[in-house]
C-alpha cells in the first residue's frame, strides 16, 4: 500500500509524512519496506511500460469492480505481489521471507541477540547464533541436522553405531568427519569454516563434492563450491558473545553487530572502509559502538529507537 502510494504520480507531501511516521513505529516496518523495495527493483521494467501498466490497471479494475489509474494500479499490483503473492509469482524461491516462516517451525531457534548451546542425543553439541533455526533428526541410520536460517557451530563426536552426521541446507549437504565446523546461511550461499577434522561438501543440484580440512573455509550454493581459503581461528568467537575484528572494514563490522541488534545500523559511505582491529561484545551494541567511537573518527547517532547511524566525526 505505501509503495503504491509513494511511487504514484499524484503522491502528496502528506503521504510521505504519514509514511515516515509509519516507518518510525517499528523495525518490522522498515524490514517490510526494504523487502517491498527489493521486489519493486526486480519489476522495474514494468514501471516504464505504459501498455503493461494499462493492462494491469484494466485487470485489477475488473477484479475490484472499478477502474483504476494506470500507474497507481500497476504499482498496487507490484505491492500486492510483494505482500501476498511472492511465493507463487517468484516460484517461492528460498527467500529470507520463506526462511523466516520455516525457521519459526524449527526444532530449535533463537531470537535476535540470543545464542544457545544445544546438546544432541549422541553427546555432540551445536551452538545457534542470533536469529537462527535448526532441525534435528536422529534415526537408526543417520544423524541429520538442517540449518533453516542463521548460523550454527557443530561439535561432532564419533558415533558407536557409525551413523554419519550431516548438516543439510537448501544449497546442499555438509558431512562431518569427526569434526568441529561452522556453517552460516547467506542470502544465496552457505559459508563453511572447518576448525577441527574435515568435512565433505556436496551441492544440492549439480552434485559437485569437495573436502575441506581444518583451517579452511569456503562458500557454496546449489551448483558450485568455491575455492578453499584460510579460515579465521576467531570465527567461532560469537559462541562466547564476542566479535573479533582483524583489519575488518567498518561496514562489515556494523553488519555483524546488526545481526545481534533489534534494529538497523547504517554506516555513511565515506567511513565504510575504515579498518577496525579489536574485540567487541556482540550483545551489547551500545558498548561496542562506544568503543568504536573512541578509536575511530566516527560519530554515533540514534536516529530512531531502532535506527543507529554512524557518520564521519
Amino acid at each position: 500500500e505505501w509503495y503504491a502510494t509513494l511511487m504514484a504520480d499524484d503522491a502528496a507531501p502528506q503521504d510521505r509524512a504519514r509514511w515516515q511516521a509509519w516507518l518510525a513505529q517499528s523495525p518490522r516496518h522498515f524490514q517490510a519496506w526494504e523487502e517491498i523495495q527489493s521486489i519493486g527493483q526486480q519489476l522495474q521494467p514494468l514501471r516504464g511500460d505504459v501498455a503493461r501498466q494499462q493492462a494491469a490497471a484494466t485487470a485489477l479494475g475488473a477484479v475490484h469492480g472499478r477502474p483504476q489509474r494506470p500507474r497507481r494500479a500497476a504499482l498496487r499490483g507490484i505491492a500486492g505481489l510483494a505482500a501476498v503473492g511472492v511465493a507463487g509469482w517468484l516460484s517461492w524461491r528460498y527467500t529470507p521471507l520463506q526462511r523466516t516462516v520455516v525457521a519459526g517451525l524449527a526444532d530449535h531457534h533463537t531470537d535476535v541477540g540470543e545464542t544457545r548451546e544445544i546438546p544432541l542425543p549422541d553427546h555432540s553439541r551445536v551452538w545457534l547464533a542470533s536469529a537462527s533455526a535448526l532441525d534435528v533428526r536422529y534415526t537408526d541410520t543417520e544423524r541429520r541436522l538442517t540449518l533453516q536460517d542463521g548460523e550454527v557451530l557443530v561439535q561432532a563426536v564419533s558415533d558407536a553405531a557409525h551413523r554419519p552426521l550431516s548438516l543439510q541446507s537448501c544449497h546442499g549437504q555438509v558431512q562431518g568427519l569427526g569434526t568441529r565446523f561452522g556453517a552460516r546461511l547467506l542470502d544465496d550461499a552457505v559459508q563453511i569454516s572447518v576448525y577441527q577434522g574435515a568435512v565433505r561438501v556436496t551441492t544440492a543440484h549439480s552434485g559437485q563434492s569437495a573436502t575441506l580440512n581444518a583451517g579452511q573455509q569456503t562458500q557454496f550454493d546449489g551448483w558450485h563450491i568455491g575455492s578453499p581459503e584460510p579460515a579465521l581461528g576467531t570465527g567461532a568467537a560469537w559462541t562466547q558473545g564476542l566479535l573479533v575484528a582483524q583489519d575488518m572494514p567498518l561496514a562489515q563490522l556494523a553488519a555483524e553487530l546488526e545481526r545481534y541488534h533489534p534494529g538497523r545500523i547504517r554506516v555513511a559511505p565515506q567511513i565504510a572502509q575504515l579498518r577496525v582491529l579489536g574485540t567487541y561484545p556482540l550483545q551489547k551494541t551500545d558498548v561496542a559502538l562506544e568503543l568504536l567511537a573512541q578509536s575511530l573518527p566516527i560519530r554515533v547517532r540514534h536516529v530512531l529507537p531502532w535506527w543507529i547511524a554512524l557518520d564521519a566525526a
